[in-house]
C-alpha cells in the first residue's frame, strides 16, 4: 500500500509541482546572471536554497498536510489497511524527496557552470551539499510540523518571526549567525575546508526533534487532535489570539533592554579633547603626535559645540584612523558590528588633506550616529548637509566665500543639464550623485545660509533641533515618533518649499553673475560617454570632455556597476581612471549592463575635486 500512497500524492499535486519546478528553473537562470558580480557562480545556488528551497518547503507542507486535513481527505486514507504512522511517514518522505530532487538538479547545474571559473574539489562540493541539505531538511521539518497545527499555524509563524525580530533588535544577537540559519549563510559557498560542526549538530538535533514532534502530534488521541486543530477558530479563540498578539507587540515595543555595545577603543592612539567628547587619533608616521593632538582637540571642541547647539543627549567616542592608501579628499566611516562609536578613516598628513572639510564630515557622521542613520533620509538630507556646512563655517568668511563659489558652480552644472532647484531639493540623492560632494555641499550650504537669513538665528536653531536633536529609539517605533520634515518646516515659519526653492534659484542666478569672472576660469566642460559595439553583444565605453578634441587637461573618470536596488553610490566604491584626453574604459560590457559614469577634476579655485557630470545608463 505504500506505492499507491506515493502515487496518490504525486497525482494530486502534479500541477502544483510542475509550476513550482518551472518557476525554480527560471529563478535559477536569473540568479545565475546576477551571480556573475558576486564573486562566485555558486552564490546562485545559495540564493536558491534560501529563496526557492524555503518557499518549496512551505508549499509542499501546505499541500501535503494543510490541504489534506482541512479538506478531510485524510478520512479516506484512514479506511485503508495502513497505519497512521505509515501515512505520516509516506507524506513526510515524499515531500522531502520532492524538495531535494529539484535542489539537487539545481546544484548540479550550478556546479557545471562554476567548473570553468572556480576550483571545485570533492571536499568543497561535499561541504556545500551537507550544509544545504541540512538547512533544507530543517526548513521542511519545521514547515511540516507547523502545518499540522492547523488553525494555529499562522500564529506560530508569526511568533517565530517576532521572536527572531526581538532577538535581533533588542538583544543585539544576530539571528542570521545562529544555527540553523547560519548553516545556510553566505559563507556556505566560500568555505572550502571546515564544516561548522556546532551549528550542524544543533540543526540536526532540531530537525530530529521536529520529526519526533510531528509523529507525536499526528498520533495523539488516535489522530483526532490534528483533525480538531484543522477546524476554523471560534470567535473566542480569535479574540484571545488577537489580544495576545497585541500584548506581545506592545511589550516588545516598550522594551529598551538593548544590550549596549562596548565603546570602540584604539590602542596606540593619541587622545585629545575632554572626557565628555573624547577623540582618539591613530598613530602613523605621516602625522606627528603634536599634530594629532591638535586635530583631536579641535574635533572635540566641534563636538561639544554641536552638542550645546542642538541639545544632544549623547555624543559618541570618535576615533580617526590615518589611511595613506585613500585619496586626500575622500573620508570614510568604518562599520563597527560589535562596538559603539564613530571610527573615521582619512589620509591625515597628505599634502592635499583638508582639515576643515574633514571636521565638517565628522560632524555629519556624529549626527548620523546620534539619529541611528535617520538623519540621512532623503527628505532631510539636504538640510543635514547644509547645516553641517553652515555650522562649521559660520565664523569663517573666507570659507563662506569659497562655498558661495562652489554653489554658483553647482548651479551652472545643474542649469546646463536642465534641472531646477526645486527638483534637486526633492531628490537630493540625485543631486549629490550628479554634483559630487564638493559642489553639492556648496549648494547645501547656500540653501542653509539663505534659510538662516529668512528664519533668523533662533528659529533656524529650533528647526535644526527638531530635525536632528532628538534621539529616537532604534526600533520600529521611530517612524511613528519622528517629526516629519514638512511639519517641522511649516511650524518653523519658513516659506513653502516651492517658494523657498524659487528664491534660492534667484539668489544663485544673481551670484552666478557676480562671480562670472571666477566661474569663467573654472573649466566645467560637460562629460561625454558613449557605448561602441565591439561585435555581437559586447560594447566598450568611450569618454571625453566638452565638444571633443584631443586634449582636455587632467581629469578622473569614475565608473561602476549599478545593482538592482542600488541607491546612492559611494565615491570610494567606484573604479577610477586618470586621463587628460578622450579615451576608452579598460572594461568591456555586455548589452543591457547598467553602469554609472562620472568625470571629476581637481580645481584650485574651488579647492576641491569637482564632479562635472554623472549619469546612470544602460549599455546598448
Amino acid at each position: 500500500m505504500i506505492r499507491p500512497l506515493v502515487f496518490k500524492e504525486l497525482r494530486e499535486h502534479r500541477w502544483v509541482l510542475l509550476m513550482l519546478w518551472i518557476a525554480g528553473g527560471l529563478a535559477l537562470l536569473g540568479l545565475s546572471k546576477v551571480a556573475k558580480d558576486e564573486g562566485s557562480p555558486l552564490v546562485a545556488y545559495r540564493t536558491m536554497v534560501w529563496v526557492f528551497g524555503v518557499l518549496s518547503a512551505l508549499i509542499l507542507a501546505n499541500r501535503l498536510v494543510v490541504s489534506e486535513f482541512s479538506g478531510r481527505t485524510q478520512l479516506f486514507l484512514e479506511t485503508l489497511p495502513v497505519s497512521r504512522v505509515q501515512i505520516i511517514a509516506v507524506k513526510w518522505l515524499t515531500g522531502a524527496v520532492l524538495l531535494g530532487l529539484p535542489m539537487a538538479i539545481a546544484f548540479a547545474i550550478v556546479l557545471h557552470a562554476a567548473a570553468e571559473k572556480s576550483l571545485l574539489t570533492v571536499r568543497f562540493i561535499d561541504l556545500i551539499a551537507i550544509r544545504s541539505a541540512s538547512f533544507l531538511l530543517f526548513a521542511y521539518a519545521l514547515a511540516f510540523f507547523i502545518g499540522l497545527t492547523g488553525r494555529y499555524r499562522h500564529v506560530l509563524w508569526g511568533a517565530l518571526v517576532l521572536t527572531a525580530f526581538a532577538m535581533d533588535s533588542l538583544t543585539q544577537t544576530p539571528v542570521a549567525q545562529l544555527a540553523p540559519l547560519h548553516v545556510g549563510a553566505s559563507s556556505m559557498v566560500f568555505e572550502r575546508f571546515e564544516l561548522p560542526m556546532t551549528d550542524l549538530v544543533i540543526t540536526w538535533l532540531a530537525t530530529a526533534f521536529l520529526v519526533a514532534a510531528t509523529f507525536v502530534l499526528s498520533l495523539a488521541a488516535e489522530g483526532s487532535l490534528v483533525v480538531a486543530l484543522s477546524q476554523r477558530m471560534s470567535p473566542r479563540e480569535k479574540v484571545a489570539v488577537t489580544v495576545s498578539v497585541l500584548a506581545v507587540l506592545s511589550l516588545v515595543g516598550q522594551m529598551e533592554g538593548r544590550k549596549p555595545k562596548p565603546a570602540f577603543k584604539l590602542h596606540d592612539a593619541v587622545i585629545g579633547g575632554s572626557a565628555t567628547a573624547p577623540v582618539a587619533i591613530g598613530e602613523a608616521d605621516e602625522v606627528s603626535d603634536d599634530a594629532a593632538k591638535t586635530l583631536a582637540d579641535r574635533l572635540s571642541a566641534d563636538l561639544q559645540g554641536l552638542r550645546t547647539y542642538l541639545s544632544l543627549t549623547a555624543i559618541p567616542s570618535v576615533t580617526v584612523l590615518p589611511e595613506e592608501s585613500i585619496d586626500a579628499d575622500i573620508f570614510m566611516r568604518a562599520t563597527l558590528p560589535n562596538s559603539d562609536g564613530v571610527v573615521l578613516r582619512a589620509a591625515l598628513g597628505a599634502e592635499r588633506f583638508n582639515e576643515d572639510a574633514f571636521r565638517t564630515y565628522s560632524l555629519e557622521e556624529v549626527l548620523d550616529w546620534f539619529s541611528h542613520s535617520r538623519a540621512r533620509q532623503e527628505d532631510r538630507l539636504w538640510l543635514l548637509d547644509g547645516f553641517t556646512q553652515w555650522w562649521s563655517t559660520r565664523d569663517d568668511s573666507a570659507r563662506q566665500q569659497q562655498l558661495r563659489l562652489r554653489a554658483a558652480a553647482a548651479w551652472q552644472v545643474l542649469h546646463g543639464e536642465g534641472f531646477t532647484i526645486q527638483d534637486e531639493l526633492h531628490h537630493w540623492l540625485v543631486a549629490r550623485e550628479q554634483l559630487g560632494e564638493c559642489l553639492s555641499n556648496g549648494l547645501a550650504w547656500r540653501a542653509a545660509s539663505l534659510l538662516t537669513e529668512q528664519l533668523g538665528a533662533n528659529r533656524y536653531q529650533d528647526l535644526m533641533k527638531e530635525l536632528f536633536g532628538t534621539r529616537l529609539p532604534d526600533d520600529g517605533r521611530a517612524p511613528f515618533l519622528e517629526e516629519s520634515v514638512s511639519r517641522a518646516w511649516s511650524q518653523s515659519g519658513a516659506p513653502p518649499l516651492p517658494e523657498f526653492a524659487d528664491r534660492l534659484q534667484a539668489v544663485l542666478e544673481h551670484e552666478q553673475m557676480q562671480l562670472g569672472g571666477q566661474l569663467k576660469s573654472i573649466d566645467l566642460s560637460h562629460p561625454r560617454f558613449s557605448a561602441v559595439s565591439m561585435g555581437g553583444r559586447v560594447f566598450e565605453v568611450h569618454y571625453g570632455l566638452g565638444q571633443g578634441g584631443t586634449k582636455a587637461g587632467a581629469f578622473a573618470v569614475r565608473y561602476g556597476a549599478i545593482g538592482p536596488w542600488a541607491t546612492e553610490l559611494d565615491r570610494e566604491s567606484l573604479a577610477r581612471i586618470d586621463a587628460n584626453h578622450p579615451g576608452v574604459l579598460p572594461n568591456s560590457f555586455e548589452q543591457g549592463f547598467r553602469i554609472f559614469t562620472a568625470i571629476e577634476r581637481r580645481d584650485s579655485q574651488l579647492d576641491c575635486t569637482a564632479r562635472l557630470g554623472a549619469q546612470r545608463w544602460e549599455i546598448q
